[in-house]
């Protein structure tokens, strides 16, 4: 979920599908939330609200995509959101939830390589935080425009996806380099079910990376 300024990381603007088969890396596509808000306008009979959630229900996160990430503790927030993924068409059923900010996505790129993007130029590492939270309402600053902004997220999005499925992973030390400040500092979550998958789950717990709110 690549987030802005709302909430405790942000709110979710878009969306990226991602399956892992036999240590396979397959991206299936990327989008706007507002594409997808629409199905969860009612809340599903089944929903299981998660206890942490519960004092955040007037702020629409049981209905909502760009709502979810409200409450601190981002194992509930991804709670709410394997459910909408199993409700909704385009996602379908997922084991896990990946919360990427801004210097999250700004990693990543520098991972990847700087990334053309049409009518604006190349992106790059030290230009990405900018350009997601900033520069790019000033480049589509009227309403009518907005299709055309979150249509060019989408295309990035897809151009990080189609490399990610490429990519041969630097050593474990500079990969470490690259994102332990990153998911230090919170800008990036990784949480598993842990029904499914208890042991992975606890140990993302264990170790801080799943976002969890203490207490």
């Amino acid at each position: 979920f690549p987030d802005e300024a709302r909430g405790r990381s942000g709110f979710p603007g878009g969306y990226a599908v991602v399956r892992l088969d036999d240590g396979r890396f397959v991206f299936e596509g990327a989008g706007s939330t507002s594409d997808i808000d629409e199905p969860m306008a009612d809340v599903p009979a089944d929903l299981q609200v998660p206890p942490r959630a519960v004092p955040y229900l007037g702020y629409q996160v049981t209905q909502y995509w760009r709502d979810l990430s409200i409450p601190p503790d981002a194992p509930t927030a991804a709670a709410l959101a394997r459910q909408f993924a199993a409700a909704t068409p385009e996602i379908g059923p997922v084991d896990g939830v990946v919360f990427a900010d801004p210097h999250a996505l700004a990693a990543l790129v520098g991972l990847l390589g700087s990334i053309d993007v049409p009518g604006i130029g190349e992106l790059t590492q030290e230009t990405t935080v900018d350009f997601v939270v900033r520069d790019q309402y000033l480049r589509f600053p009227d309403l009518g425009e907005r299709r055309d902004r979150k249509d060019l997220l989408s295309v990035i999005a897809g151009e990080v996806g189609l490399r990610l499925q490429g990519l041969s992973l630097p050593s474990v030390r500079s990969f470490t380099e690259t994102f332990g400040p990153v998911v230090a500092d919170g800008h990036l979550m990784v949480t598993l079910d842990p029904v499914a998958e208890p042991a992975a789950s606890a140990l993302l717990a264990e170790t801080g990376v799943d976002g969890g709110f203490p207490g």
